[in-house]
């Protein structure tokens, strides 16, 4: 489409929406709005915040949450001790023992890749990291390379 077409279209369509009218609600919609506000507020749904509470439910309700706090911080201290948590703790590891089993073995042929490095030298190392770097370069030049080609305009 052309520009003058545009601008043509859009100041037509500018003048016919100016030219309608104007809309109205209609005539009950604000006293109905007002009044599911007001069933909202003076609904179950509706709870004032914590500062709007009287004093009294305040310090209730927090003595409540402070003696909550406490048996769970005497439950955990306590839990440890008992003779459920010694056959859980059992039972649990018999099922990762055998996680324990592979974990030795990673753990011996990562220290043997270790002494194996170690005793190549600081040439091959860095022979290797040269031929990693270059490897890495090419493949970023040919994708940019491939990237243009297949992106370039015909």
């Amino acid at each position: 489409m052309s520009s003058e077409y545009e601008k043509s279209l859009e100041a037509e369509v500018d003048r016919e929406l100016k030219g309608l009218p104007e809309l109205t609600a209609p005539p009950g919609l604000a006293l109905r709005v007002m009044r599911v506000i007001a069933a909202r507020k003076a609904g179950a749904a509706y709870r004032p915040p914590w500062q709007q509470w009287p004093a009294w439910l305040r310090a209730a309700a927090f003595t409540a949450l402070a003696l909550m706090f406490s048996a769970l911080c005497l439950a955990v201290w306590q839990l440890p001790r008992t003779q459920e948590m010694d056959l859980a703790r059992r039972e649990v590891s018999q099922w990762l023992a055998p996680a324990g089993i592979v974990w030795s073995a990673l753990s011996a042929v990562t220290h043997a890749l270790i002494l194996v490095a170690a005793r190549l030298g600081t040439g091959i190392w860095l022979a290797w990291a040269l031929l990693v770097g270059t490897v890495y370069l090419m493949c970023m030049g040919l994708g940019t390379a491939y990237f243009r080609l297949a992106a370039a305009r015909r």
